[in-house]
């Protein structure tokens, strides 16, 4: 009997590192809000921080993009238990459902503006931006940012000041 670990596919987080990252749970709901998703979600919410991303190639986030997204929260003291994680590309709604289903304290759009979730109105990169007791805040996409120093420094600006 072979007793090795089956490998993951690629793209996959393996079932341990899932299990490490998320000890409580992947996404945690009250039903009546279940039923309005129309896409996949990863995190808690425990702080109602809401994530949005713009990947069309993966279900929620590339695994490399995730271990980034990571380091950020780390930086903030935040983790996975704390945020909600939702691919813009997966999901259709505007920012009336995205508020209504949600009921984030904070968005932040990472590869995606004001206008892909419907909002009345354009910010640029790095502002804090406040609508209807939201606080929202967008950055250029995770793996542009990654490598781009100034970039990341703006982001840091933009967090301390949430």
């Amino acid at each position: 009997m072979n007793m090795q670990p089956q490998a993951e596919p690629p793209g996959r987080l393996p079932g341990w590192l899932l299990s490490q990252l998320f000890p409580d749970a992947l996404v945690q709901m009250s039903p009546s809000r279940a039923s309005s998703l129309k896409t996949d979600t990863l995190g808690g919410y425990g702080k109602r921080i809401l994530i949005l991303v713009r990947q069309s190639d993966t279900a929620v986030i590339r695994e490399a993009d995730l271990s980034f997204l990571l380091n950020i929260l780390h930086a903030c003291r935040l983790g996975m238990p704390d945020v909600r994680l939702l691919n813009l590309a997966h999901a259709d709604f505007g920012q009336e459902a995205l508020l209504r289903d949600h009921e984030p304290a904070t968005v932040l759009l990472f590869g995606a503006s004001a206008a892909d979730i419907g909002l009345p109105m354009h910010f640029p990169d790095f502002q804090v931006q406040e609508f209807r007791g939201v606080k929202f805040l967008s950055a250029p996409d995770l793996p542009a940012l990654e490598v781009d120093m100034p970039a990341k420094k703006r982001l840091w600006a933009g967090l301390k000041q949430l």
